[in-house]
């Protein structure tokens, strides 16, 4: 049997990692790979391939931007307990999705799994709408996603999908015109980049080696819009916060490289639905941007369901803020990934990482109870 020969799509800062080529194409002959950073990446089998143009033709990367409309933006404030600061964001996305779902429709997003990783899912029922989050900065698996929406679509359902910028317009470009047909409502957040799930990955069981215990709930979180502050993890019941994957993130070290070729940058919007979390002396508050008329009716319509906000309107340019900075990343880069493939974790994490004083001493604190465990087990085990 001939080998089949493979060969990578598209180069890799002008790839989102969406995968609706995948779904284009009409003899499968593309299939997503992912590379030494963990990121996913188009690669087609030139023996299977026909030449029809199909993936090139739809990419959502390759075609111009149609920048949503100004339809005005409504403001959202949640002003009770200071420990919403970090989450309002997601509070607010979750009442959006209940009454989605109240209303009989189904919403597509992303979803912390038990091992960690972030991937999309459907929600049909409160339950599972509750635990969708909108703010991570990991890349989401968007799995078999595209073609699900399309087939709820089709049968006349109510459809809220929830990504990143990049995402959405895959989406659009998978379902082409059927999209201004449809029920379908999208809805995006200020995106600061994504990380590569290698990094989160090796990260978490790293924390859960130092913690000894299972990680039970991380969030990342983030302080007046100055990007990502820390890492909040629940451990055995307690909190516990590390802020030195956030300093890799504010660094750029470990973001998809097609991240600094942003084309939705600088308030360019493709969502029905786009919201911003601005912090202030309360609990911080949300800004809707309507990109479209069904973003803003489905936003009225499940304003029963955001009964605990404030809402009042607000300047649809208040929330055109700039994301990824449009600047190289610094030239760091191409040494943390070398450090990071061929050296131990623990010394790219403390070349590389921002650690806070209250952070070293806590490892330091640790380490020392661990190493006295250590030497309490082998002096008992050596008396025996």
């Amino acid at each position: 049997m001939q080998a089949l020969v493979r060969e990578m799509l598209v180069d890799k800062p002008s790839c989102s990692g969406c995968g609706q080529c995948v779904l284009q194409c009409p003899v499968k002959a593309i299939k997503m790979t992912v590379d030494c950073e963990g990121f996913p990446y188009p690669a087609v089998f030139q023996d299977l391939c026909i030449q029809c143009g199909a993936c090139s033709a739809t990419c959502s990367f390759l075609k111009p931007v149609q920048k949503s409309a100004d339809m005005g933006a409504s403001l959202a404030r949640y002003g009770t307990s200071s420990e919403m600061n970090f989450d309002v964001l997601n509070y607010f996305f979750r009442k959006l999705c209940d009454g989605v779902v109240r209303a009989g429709g189904v919403v597509f997003g992303a979803r912390y799994e038990e091992d960690h990783c972030l991937l999309h899912v459907r929600c049909d029922t409160l339950k599972r709408a509750s635990q969708l989050s909108c703010t991570s900065s990991l890349q989401s698996d968007l799995g078999d996603s595209y073609k699900r929406v399309r087939e709820y679509l089709e049968h006349g359902s109510l459809v809220l999908f929830s990504g990143t910028p990049c995402q959405v317009a895959g989406l659009y470009a998978y379902l082409g015109d059927f999209a201004e047909r449809s029920r379908l409502v999208t809805c995006d957040t200020e995106c600061q980049g994504v990380a590569s799930p290698l990094v989160w990955s090796r990260y978490m069981r790293y924390c859960e080696h130092l913690y000894e215990a299972r990680i039970e709930n991380v969030k990342l979180c983030g302080r007046g819009g100055s990007g990502w502050q820390h890492c909040e993890m629940t451990v055995q019941g307690k909190k516990v916060c590390r802020d030195n994957y956030a300093g890799w993130l504010k660094k750029r070290l470990i973001l998809r490289p097609s991240c600094q070729n942003c084309k939705f940058t600088r308030g360019v919007r493709v969502s029905d639905i786009h919201l911003s979390y601005i912090p202030d002396a309360g609990g911080g508050s949300v800004v809707a941007a309507f990109g479209s008329e069904r973003g803003k009716r489905l936003f009225e319509e499940c304003r029963p369901s955001l009964y605990d906000f404030q809402i009042s309107q607000a300047e649809f340019g208040f929330c055109a803020a700039k994301q990824v900075p449009d600047d190289a990343p610094e030239a760091g880069r191409a040494d943390f990934w070398y450090d990071f493939l061929e050296k131990p974790f623990r010394f790219v994490l403390k070349k590389y990482a921002e650690n806070s004083c209250v952070d070293r001493i806590a490892y330091t604190v640790m380490c020392i109870v661990r190493r006295f465990r250590n030497f309490g087990w082998q002096k008992s085990h050596g008396a025996r």
